[in-house]
């Protein structure tokens, strides 16, 4: 009877301590199941932009006809506000002196990052739970840089075919509403009614209208109410294989809509999938462009300035037409 009484104490006892163990975060299942770690090797610096091989390059330049070009980017802000809380730093010098000769020059400094600048995050800008992309340690970023997937891994630059997902003119509206989610519907949506296919290798670009919402509030702070993308999302991109994301935003939808993460398709972006991310362009020309010619593919290029162990960099991003 004793031994019977043991063995029922053991059995309740195990069912008591399963019980009691924590669950696992579902947002971190969420980044295992769109990890491409090790997807390209152990030593893989470019993420998602491994799908954007030279023929697809070579596919994408097809959408070039006439040989113009228009850029995606804004003149970097040199004013301080409560918008812009990192000007550029802009210092001119005029008629230096050398050998004889007048030279004019200047000198740039720029905190980039942020909901201003038209700027690539990098695989190094944001962390979680101690680890990079390809499974890196947060160890190997110092004051230094980092030692692994710094900026200088896309010296190469981003070049391919760019997807615009025009998402006011889906929803007949001249902007997004500022903390507006873009969930994987919408994408479809766009792309079933305009007859776009979301192909691997894509350079995704989000257009809300953001800075025209921003011109009837100039005071309106992007990190508390944006429209961007719903982490949900990630999952439709990861399965499609887009190799970069960009928007007129900062991405991610403000709030977030996810209850302990203030940035979540950063991190599934960056951390998980290896994807690097286009902050804040000027997507409005380039709306007006598609919308007249009713194109929404286009061959699209952009190099970061080459900066060992940077997190990012400012762009100028390009559309070939």
């Amino acid at each position: 009877m004793t031994r019977w009484i043991v063995l029922l104490y053991l059995v309740i006892g195990a069912g008591f301590g399963s019980a009691q163990t924590p669950e696992a975060d579902p947002f971190d299942q969420l980044m295992d199941r769109l990890s491409n770690t090790h997807r390209w090797g152990v030593n893989d610096s470019l993420g998602t932009l491994n799908y954007i091989t030279p023929a697809r390059r070579l596919v994408a330049a097809q959408n070039i006809l006439e040989g113009t070009t228009l850029s995606l980017a804004f003149p970097l802000d040199t004013l301080k506000t409560s918008y812009n809380r990192n000007p550029l730093e802009h210092r001119f010098f005029k008629d230096d002196e050398w050998q004889g000769s007048l030279f004019n020059a200047d000198y740039y400094g720029l905190a980039y990052h942020g909901s201003m600048h038209t700027h690539v995050d990098g695989l190094t800008h944001i962390t979680h739970k101690g680890k990079i992309y390809n499974n890196y340690s947060t160890q190997t970023i110092s004051t230094n840089g980092a030692e692994r997937l710094g900026i200088e891994n896309l010296k190469n630059g981003i070049v391919g075919r760019a997807v615009l997902i025009d998402l006011p003119l889906l929803k007949g509206v001249e902007y997004l509403p500022p903390g507006s989610p873009i969930y994987t519907e919408d994408l479809q949506a766009f792309e079933q009614k305009y007859g776009v296919v979301l192909q691997q290798g894509d350079i995704l670009l989000l257009y809300t209208g953001r800075w025209i919402a921003w011109e009837n509030n100039p005071h309106w702070e992007p990190f508390a109410r944006s429209a961007g993308l719903h982490y949900s999302a990630m999952t439709y991109l990861h399965n499609q294989q887009i190799a970069v994301l960009g928007s007129d935003g900062i991405n991610d939808v403000f709030p977030s809509q996810h209850p302990t993460q203030s940035a979540p398709v950063h991190k599934l972006a960056l951390v998980a999938m290896g994807m690097p991310l286009l902050d804040n362009l000027n997507l409005d020309a380039l709306a007006d462009e598609a919308r007249k010619r009713e194109q929404w593919t286009f061959f699209f290029m952009a190099s970061p300035l080459i900066v060992n162990g940077g997190t990012g960099s400012p762009i100028n991003p390009l559309i070939l037409f």
